[in-house]
């Protein structure tokens, strides 16, 4: 768990795929939130959790581990992809908390 205050950061340095999943996992697992901050759905990142491989385009790698997850301004959102992710999670957990302020 990271104290008041304190973060880690992990984005990309160069153009193309350089592997950083792996770290960003890594990242995910000790953190309390876990955002998504800008890109799309045109490439994708898997995950394996307790078992499971997800593949996610939009979805930030800490939702397997069920941590708060945000998708910030800075995303292109292709909603049916988007909805389709969901549903994936839903499925393999058997439940999604999902937390909508109004």
């Amino acid at each position: 768990m990271a104290f008041p205050g304190e973060f880690s950061e992990a984005y990309r340095t160069l153009n193309l795929n350089e592997g950083k999943g792996k770290f960003v996992d890594y990242l995910a697992q000790k953190a309390d939130i876990v955002v998504r901050f800008n890109g799309g759905n045109n490439a994708g990142h898997t995950i394996n959790a307790d078992g499971i491989k997800y593949k996610f385009k939009l979805m930030p790698s800490g939702a397997p581990l069920e941590k708060i997850c945000v998708i910030a301004n800075g995303c292109v959102i292709d909603p049916k992809v988007l909805l389709e992710e969901i549903e994936s999670l839903k499925k393999s957990k058997g439940y999604l908390w999902w937390n909508q302020k109004k």
